[in-house]
């Protein structure tokens, strides 16, 4: 009977202690600015970490609670490989402050280097998963992770592993204006704790389970980049069938006609949308529209003019083509990755293109001086510059993107490779 009492004892005192780390992490999270470097949590028990698996459904696992303008985040990220250093984007760190707390491996941590939104791991041994806990603090406008009037507006807030061409990575920045984000595809299992009165909606398949005291909906979502999050409360839903894709508009049941336009252009000229849910929103942003994986954020601005609302609909829906289906770099080919986009926007809206002046617009994002910079070229110029390949391949264009969509799908494709494709024709 003592043995027992004292086994009882031991393990209250390990749950107890365990729960005081928990409590100081959540207090005390490190702050995520500049060039920062963590203690490493190499001694947590083994219990906590990722388990190694040969086979993985997904490589990317989440687990986000989200309370008042606090969003608390648990992820397990894998990789196909072992190594000893692993490479990550921060891309949160964009948009709203973020705190990093604990980082374990089995393969023990031994050091964390982070800059902006880039994050380096040291292991000691050479491992092929991670554990990272960190916090979100969004703003309430203007930026695409936001909480506002007890809704949030999640995008771009996963850490994910670093993209690498040419057998080196991809560096992420942090800027203030562009997309300076790049993806591989990836396979999202996240699951989000929320108030019981908030509704989910992300990419991928959905369950919920529902207490009295709180909601857990959980999304498995495969073959996607990044994965975007609208937790919302008493919205206008309206979801219609266009062939085998559901459409669904939070907010924003007028931009319906423009996204199905969009859709079928795309699907006849490019090739099929091949998930089965798409998600258009209307959002609180400084900008016009932005893209994401499944889903689109369009400002509450550009429903004050149909032309307006076209053109941005056009837009971000056929991203979903050129950045979401087939990747692009926009961080390095930023005019690739919107001076398609653009042009074919233009195009389907019957827009007139400016004339393109063979000025240089293959700059990386980081070069530009100003956004003004970055939307004359990075948009008008290569929009123009897209139109005369347009004029000079006549309908082969489209065989272009046909065969582009057939051979790059779920890849990312770069501008010299785009090239290639159309010496052919």
């Amino acid at each position: 009977m003592k043995k027992l009492i004292k086994a009882v004892l031991i393990i209250l005192v390990i749950e107890l202690a365990s729960m005081s780390c928990l409590i100081l992490y959540f207090a005390y999270g490190a702050q995520g600015n500049g060039d920062v470097y963590y203690e490493a949590y190499h001694e947590t028990d083994i219990a906590t970490k990722p388990a190694a698996q040969d086979k993985r459904t997904y490589n990317i696992e989440a687990e986000v609670e989200v309370a008042g303008n606090k969003i608390r985040v648990t992820e397990d990220i894998f990789f196909d490989t072992r190594k000893d250093k692993l490479e990550l984007y921060i891309p949160s760190a964009n948009a709203a402050e973020t705190k990093i707390g604990q980082v374990v491996s089995d393969g023990k941590v031994t050091k964390v280097a982070r800059q902006e939104a880039l994050m380096e791991i040291q292991l000691e041994n050479a491992w092929d998963s991670v554990r990272i806990s960190y916090e979100i603090l969004p703003g309430s406008t203007g930026s695409t992770i936001i909480y506002k009037d007890g809704d949030y507006y999640l995008t771009n807030f996963l850490i994910t592993p670093a993209v690498y061409k040419d057998g080196k990575p991809v560096h992420t920045i942090k800027k203030g204006f562009g997309d300076p984000y790049i993806y591989e595809i990836n396979n999202y299992h996240v699951t989000f704790k929320t108030e019981n009165h908030l509704k989910a909606y992300a990419p991928g398949g959905k369950k919920e389970q529902t207490s009295d005291d709180y909601k857990i909906t959980t999304f498995e979502a495969s073959n996607i980049r990044d994965f975007p999050a609208v937790l919302i409360a008493g919205a206008d839903v309206h979801s219609e069938k266009l062939g085998n894709v559901n459409l669904h508009f939070i907010n924003s049941r007028e931009a319906g006609e423009h996204v199905k336009e969009a859709f079928s252009f795309a699907t006849a000229n490019i090739g099929e949308y091949p998930y089965d849910d798409f998600y258009v929103v209307k959002a609180p942003i400084s900008i016009s529209g932005m893209e994401f994986s499944n889903m689109i954020f369009i400002s509450p601005d550009s429903f004050s003019s149909s032309a307006r609302l076209k053109r941005i609909s056009y837009h971000e829906v056929l991203h979903q083509w050129f950045y979401g289906i087939i990747g692009t770099d926009q961080l390095n080919e930023p005019f690739f990755d919107e001076g398609l986009v653009d042009y074919l926007a233009a195009y389907l809206s019957n827009s007139k293109v400016k004339e393109w002046k063979n000025r240089d617009f293959k700059k990386p994002l980081k070069d530009y001086n100003s956004k003004s910079e970055y939307y004359e070229l990075a948009y008008y110029d290569s929009s123009a510059y897209f139109h005369t390949i347009h004029q000079k391949l006549g309908n082969n264009f489209y065989r272009v993107l046909k065969d582009i969509y057939n051979d790059w799908k779920f890849k990312i494709l770069y501008f010299d490779d785009f090239q290639k494709y159309v010496s052919k024709y």
